[in-house]
């Protein structure tokens, strides 16, 4: 903003500005109209099938159990209970995030199903919803960068909702 001008009104006339080159209301129509059509034909079905394919991983096969046993003694390290049930949902979460609930659910420890949702939510790049976004946009991220930004959200936060649990769980 220039010096005598206060911010608020710098920013109402730049919103102005911006204003004035926006498309108008019939071609505003028309790219919303095309971007619904775009995610109802495209991202619908990558998401459906990238849930559908983890989901069945995950119930029928022992591939994120075995993905996620070095994870194990850090959650024992932590006093997670039943950690080794609980590994998995940390990796699975990634596809999608309603599988790590669909993995604890027969989870008994009541501290250790508040981690797997609370982190679930925080991990934020889920495949079937954001990551198939961002690689259908301009961004320019691959999905091992996608992994990347993921798990070292899973690593900060996972200690971080540990530690709350246990002050909560005590």
């Amino acid at each position: 903003p220039e010096a005598d001008t206060g911010l608020l009104r710098w920013a109402f006339i730049q919103g102005i500005n911006k204003a004035r080159t926006a498309p108008n209301l019939k071609q505003l129509l028309k790219n919303a109209f095309i971007n619904l059509l775009d995610i109802w034909f495209s991202l619908l079905p990558s998401v459906v099938a990238i849930g559908t394919i983890v989901l069945a991983l995950t119930e029928f096969t022992p591939i994120f159990t075995i993905l996620t046993k070095p994870l194990v003694p850090i959650l024992e390290l932590m006093q997670i209970p039943e950690a080794a049930a609980a590994a998995p949902a940390f990796l699975v979460g990634f596809a999608d995030m309603y599988l790590p609930a669909v993995i604890g659910k027969n989870i008994a420890s009541e501290m250790t199903r508040f981690v797997i949702g609370c982190v679930s939510i925080i991990q934020i790049i889920y495949m079937t919803e954001v990551g198939t976004l961002i690689l259908k946009s301009k961004i320019p991220l691959q999905i091992g960068e996608l992994f990347l930004i993921f798990t070292l959200r899973t690593l900060i936060t996972l200690p971080i909702i540990t530690a709350i649990a246990h002050f909560i769980y005590r």
